[in-house]
């Protein structure tokens, strides 16, 4: 059964999963939870900094801006016990303390009002707010308001020297009682994930103390969906192993904590509170009660042996939102390879791609008042797409926004990665046409008229961010000035940005692409191109790294690795074509010594590395080091010239947590480079490549021109000898020629 006859069978489930959330998108929360176990039941304690609560880098209000709204997201299986804000703060000595004042909302309620007394003027003043719990809903917005006046002024105008700031330290502390869940696979991925929550998420998957190649391939697939779902969230999938019998007092060994678990269990190995479960007769995936907390639940993977594990994977992952009831079985799971460069998440070169399809909600396109945050766009681009010889990428933009009351400085500015493009002036008409858009271009050159935009290709990385930020001038006299909310601007869903005609090339090794993009493994969403070899009896420490990458995968693509291949060296074969990703130090010193180190080797030469390759293959041939030092190495494979070999290692397994953690971190991944990334606790050192192979489409005369081009000497000896063999041939027959007219 493939994927599309799968959803089509249980297409009558559709309707029961309508009940899902409808994803919100708001800024990721960083969080602290500590889980309690109190006689009123399981509960929850969270701290939340305010300033992982909005996208501003800056908390501050003025007479220009004087609202501030933060937004926090919550679980619909967590009930919200009590709540309190810390607040740090101080404002302006400017400020005149009869009349001034900042009011706090929760959910457009009034909750609390500061008065802002000159005596406590720019000094930091603390202040512990209760939150009314009855108050809290899915998506919860606290608005600090303030009301302030100058004490210089004769009038209520606004004015920038009436400022109130939110400092460091800030934070909301929440205390949840745990709902119970119902057994619903209608609702799944809840209540693994929420939509409606923008924490980080930790799910434990338990796993047998025995590991094939195809239950980790059903872990690795699982963990997959569930990065492909979490957006801009950060996952850790933490793998345990449970017990399979109890203690001699029967009681259970197995940690399972205080949250919701995955397990993975066949008929020979499963938990022992889950032992007088049936014999598991086909593939099937049910939610349990939890084997300690009556309000948990346990999704359990089933199958009567470890291959059906796989399908079972597969089917939850393509049936996700169609499925219904407790649990659901499964037929044998048919993962149709997928072509190259259909990853959800980036920017499609295949056909125009909308703005409206790079958001969750039109309303993030909009932006309201005077110095309102930039509207922000991300754009994952195809890591290899060829921009040589490219002016840039083409955007199609159209914009609309409140026609200022007269001339003033108002402009549309423009920047890719917080770098400045172009800016437009905002002029009275406030549209181009009779609907309202207007169709402007950023670079006015004889080549680019028209209404396309162009960003700059040197600008451009593999994770970008597009900003739009309307800058509304305040104009009138000292009391005569427009509302300072009455401004808005919106860039219109409609407008475009352009891919098709570019082709896919990369110099490689460059771990920088696969630490952000997963590259080149990700180039086939489904991984229907990739083997990821492991240790034969892998550690906790492995199968944690293991999972990480895949979530890191799934991340960057937004789609499930259907067609993971899990393997061990002795199983490769000496023909593989597809891309390696080998992790661990035993499965790096058997590649190395079956495959040899040729290439690994002539890197390490251009630094002066000779003989370095024993740090991968035999570390304590070269050193032993006393402290932790983990490895992340490319190289062109011994096995195919197209394909590429990526090695995580270190010189214990215990210290392969150091690498994991940089590589899920979104900015310790940006210091991976070059073909040798060492990581240490005093940071990440790395390599530059000596020596670069080429992967992707680009054309034969293409490829001649770019490189070519890249060695201008090499260009002019090949045009000289063009040159050269052009008059030998030309001296040749005019040379015949004219002993043919002196014969006759």
């Amino acid at each position: 059964m493939n994927m599309r006859q799968l959803v089509l069978s249980t297409v009558a489930g559709v309707i029961v999963s309508a009940l899902l959330l409808t994803p919100v998108k708001a800024q990721e929360a960083l969080l602290t939870e500590e889980p309690t176990s109190e006689s009123t039941g399981l509960t929850h304690r969270s701290q939340y900094p305010v300033n992982s609560l909005t996208s501003l880098q800056q908390l501050r209000l003025d007479g220009f801006n004087p609202f501030l709204e933060l937004g926090l997201g919550s679980r619909a299986d967590r009930l919200v016990d009590s709540a309190t804000l810390t607040l740090n703060y101080r404002f302006s000595p400017a400020i005149l303390g009869d009349v001034s004042q900042v009011n706090i909302l929760l959910n457009s309620e009034t909750v609390k009002t500061i008065t802002l007394e000159n005596r406590n003027a720019d000094s930091v003043q603390s202040a512990e707010i209760d939150l009314p719990a009855p108050l809290f809903t899915d998506y919860n917005r606290i608005t600090f308001e303030l009301i302030a006046q100058s004490t210089s002024e004769q009038c209520r105008a606004p004015s920038g020297s009436t400022w109130f700031e939110i400092l460091s330290g800030s934070q909301i502390n929440v205390s949840y009682l745990q709902l119970p869940v119902t057994s619903e696979l209608a609702y799944f991925p809840e209540p693994f994930f929420y939509q409606s929550d923008f924490s980080n998420i930790d799910i434990p998957f338990f796993l047998p103390e025995q590991q094939s190649t195809e239950l980790l391939t059903s872990a690795g697939i699982l963990a997959s969906y569930f990065a492909s779902e979490t957006q801009w969230r950060v996952l850790d999938i933490t793998p345990k192993r449970y017990q399979q019998k109890r203690s001699a007092s029967e009681r259970l060994l197995t940690p399972w904590g205080k949250q919701h678990a995955v397990v993975f269990m066949t008929n020979d190995q499963r938990p022992a509170a889950f032992t007088q479960l049936p014999t598991i007769t086909q593939p099937r995936v049910e939610m349990l009660e939890h084997p300690v907390y009556s309000e948990l639940k346990v999704l359990a993977i089933m199958a009567p042996d470890d291959a059906g594990l796989v399908d079972a994977a597969q089917a939850l992952a393509a049936a996700a939102g169609s499925l219904s009831g407790s649990y659901a079985t499964f037929n044998q799971f048919d993962a149709k390879p997928r072509e190259p460069y259909l990853a959800p998440n980036w920017v499609s070169t295949q056909r125009e791609v909308k703005f409206s399809e790079l958001v969750n909600d039109a309303s993030e396109l909009q932006r309201k008042g005077f110095k309102s945050a930039p509207i922000s766009l991300a754009l994952r681009l195809p890591p290899d797409l060829f921009i040589w010889q490219k002016s840039g990428v083409p955007l199609d933009l159209e914009y609309r926004y409140t026609p200022p009351i007269m001339t003033d400085d108002s402009r549309l500015l423009v920047s890719i990665n917080n770098e400045f493009v172009k800016s437009f002036k905002l002029d009275k008409s406030g549209a181009a046409s009779g609907d309202g858009e207007l169709r402007v271009p950023i670079i006015d050159t004889p080549l680019l008229r028209g209404n396309n935009l162009e960003l700059p290709a040197f600008k451009l990385g593999v994770i970008n961010q597009i900003q739009f930020d309307f800058e509304f001038s305040q104009v009138g006299s000292a009391c005569n000035l427009q509302p300072a909310n009455s401004s808005v601007g919106a860039i219109d869903g409609s407008s475009s940005i352009d891919l098709v005609g570019f082709d896919h090339y990369a110099q490689l090794p460059d771990l920088q692409l696969f630490a952000k993009a997963g590259y080149p493994f990700s180039r086939y969403d489904d991984l229907s191109n990739t083997l990821v070899v492991l240790d034969e009896q892998p550690s906790h420490e492995l199968l944690s790294l293991f999972l990480a990458n895949m979530v890191k995968m799934s991340a960057s693509t937004g789609f499930p690795v259907f067609n993971l291949n899990v393997t061990h060296v002795s199983d490769i074969e000496t023909t593989a074509s597809q891309d390696i990703l080998v992790l661990g130090q035993s499965a790096t010193q058997q590649f190395l010594k079956r495959f040899g180190d040729k290439n690994l080797t002539a890197q390490l030469l251009g630094h002066k590395l000779a003989r370095q390759a024993q740090l991968f293959s035999n570390p304590n041939a070269v050193l032993n080091n006393s402290g932790p030092l983990a490895a992340l190495v490319a190289f062109q494979s011994p096995l195919n010239s197209s394909a590429s070999v990526i090695m995580q290692t270190a010189t214990s397994d215990e210290h392969l947590k150091m690498l994991r953690e940089r590589l899920l971190s979104p900015s310790d991944s940006n210091q991976f480079h070059g073909f040798l990334s060492l990581v240490s606790v005093a940071g990440i050192a790395h390599y530059a490549a000596t020596q670069q192979y080429f992967i992707g489409d680009l054309s034969f005369w293409n490829q001649v021109k770019y490189h070519t081009a890249q060695h201008p000497i090499i260009l002019v000896l090949v045009v000289l000898f063009a040159i050269l063999v052009v008059a030998l041939g030309l001296y040749r027959w005019l040379r015949s020629n004219a002993k043919r007219k002196q014969g006759e």
